[in-house]
């Protein structure tokens, strides 16, 4: 289940999916991480590697919802016009996202999410 919110409160700004609406795709990304590494060569013919860590704001997602309600695909078109930042919760965690984009064809329904932080 994903749940994707206004950061204020808004009446009509909460919106829930679960697991039989969204794509393998979509509930899989949840799990990728990446760390800032950068790898050098030296010199003397070995490696140096620098670790930067891990940041949130590196990852996105895009949520691929199947069989969208109306009502679903009202509310995440009104989340997504009228909020520069949402609230992505997953059940790894809750975290502030901008939504970059939302794309329909009718039965699905697209909304890239870039992370800013954990919340």
């Amino acid at each position: 289940m994903i749940g994707i919110s206004a950061p204020t409160f808004d009446t009509a700004g909460a919106l829930y999916l679960y697991a039989d609406q969204l794509e393998q795709a979509t509930l899989a990304a949840q799990f990728d991480r990446q760390r800032r590494t950068t790898k050098y060569r030296t010199l003397d013919g070995g490696v140096a590697v620098t670790d930067q860590g891990h940041a949130h704001g590196d990852r996105d997602l895009t949520v691929s919802i199947t069989r969208a309600t109306p009502a679903q695909a009202a509310a995440i078109a009104r989340l997504v016009e009228r909020y520069s930042t949402l609230v992505l919760s997953t059940r790894h965690g809750c975290y502030i996202v901008s939504p970059a984009s939302c794309m329909g064809d009718g039965s699905t329904i697209k909304i890239n999410l870039s992370f800013i932080s954990e919340a």
